[in-house]
């Protein structure tokens, strides 16, 4: 992949793939983790506690919904484009 993970076949379900660190991903992973916890500061500072509490609920019903929709997505008899009609 980039040199950080390794993909490899899941022995139970060959259609499935695990995914593993490589030694240079697990070099810079605690930088990527620091990195990515100052972000995560940054972006909520201005937040009370509930409306962080909140916002964390509402954007984990968003990654359910996506998620949802990605699985009919990945189906390979979904040709019909009525999943686009509102």
């Amino acid at each position: 992949m980039n040199g950080f993970i390794e993909k490899k076949d899941d022995e139970h379900n060959k259609k499935n793939k695990k995914l593993f660190l490589t030694e240079r991903g697990e070099q810079v992973y605690p930088f990527i983790k620091r990195e990515h916890d100052y972000s995560n500061t940054v972006a909520s500072e201005e937040f009370y506690e509930s409306e962080a509490e909140t916002l964390f609920n509402l954007l984990t019903r968003v990654g359910k919904n996506v998620e949802k929709d990605w699985e009919y997505v990945k189906k390979e008899d979904n040709d019909d484009c009525t999943r686009f009609v509102y």
